[in-house]
């Protein structure tokens, strides 16, 4: 199946492992903010790719 989709953002918790999975595919970091889930602050991050068609994703 193909698709016309050509950019992609993902937000992960800045802690979390998976960040450096995300960086190692060429997402940008493009944006951050601050969330509470339960009664813990947590920062989240945000990682972009403008053009998936050349990388691996």
């Amino acid at each position: 199946m193909q698709s016309d989709i050509s950019s992609m953002l993902v937000w992960v918790v800045a802690d979390n492992p998976a960040v450096h999975f995300y960086q190692s595919l060429g997402g940008q970091q493009v944006n951050q903010k601050q969330i509470e889930i339960g009664t813990v602050q947590l920062v989240e991050v945000a990682y972009g790719w403008t053009d998936t068609r050349r990388g691996i994703i």
